[in-house]
């Protein structure tokens, strides 16, 4: 819900800006609410985040950019843990962070397509909601390094639209143990495709 808020924030504000008639301003810094629709542990899942920018020239601009498991637990991939029921299956939470480079090097109009690449850091871990289960998994850390490509549409002057593909491989995966009832246990990292595909859709709002 708090990001539903916040999008609309977003979109009322650009809209009001767009409407006064003011000469349009060269804007320096962006804040952009991104979506991940990824594809982890073979599963379908979706990340959110929060990413502050700064623009460097027409072309190109730098973030940082922090994202996590979207908060709804329909949107995190169960594990695969024999012991335990379906209804009892723990969730996949996933955290990264790192710089991000973006270059545009296509331009016309409203009309951008880019080119980005985050590299940083993030791990990624399993968790139950029912702590009686006495369910603890290990994290397994991994190096972010998420090239993709991006369209952009510039909505308003204050207000940009960004849609595209990436991917995030995961080199060298080991497996994540967990302990359960005094028993232990290991989940696989699954690292073949598609698991590690992105589809982007950020919202983004310039200052």
């Amino acid at each position: 819900m708090r990001y539903c808020i916040l999008f609309f924030t977003f979109v009322l504000f650009s809209f009001n800006a767009f409407s006064q008639e003011t000469p349009p301003k060269e804007h320096k810094w962006s804040i952009a609410l991104p979506l991940r629709f990824t594809h982890l542990q073979n599963h379908t899942t979706m990340l959110s985040g929060f990413k502050l920018g700064r623009q460097i020239n027409q072309r190109v601009s730098l973030a940082l950019s922090v994202y996590h498991s979207f908060y709804v637990e329909s949107f995190k991939a169960q594990a695969n843990v024999p012991e335990l029921t379906r209804q009892q299956m723990p969730r996949l939470f996933i955290n990264g962070v790192g710089p991000e480079l973006q270059y545009a090097f296509w331009q016309r109009g409203a009309w951008a397509l880019q080119a980005q690449l985050l590299i940083g850091w993030g791990f990624m871990k399993y968790e139950s909601k029912d702590k009686d289960l006495g369910f603890e998994s290990s994290a397994y850390h991994f190096v972010a390094v998420e090239p993709s490509l991006l369209m952009a549409y510039q909505v308003t002057p204050n207000t940009q639209l960004e849609w595209g593909i990436g991917y995030r491989p995961l080199l060298g995966a080991q497996n994540m143990a967990y302990q359960l009832g005094g028993g232990e246990g290991e989940i696989a990292v699954e690292n073949k495709l598609p698991n590690g595909l992105m589809m982007h859709i950020n919202l983004v709002g310039f200052f």
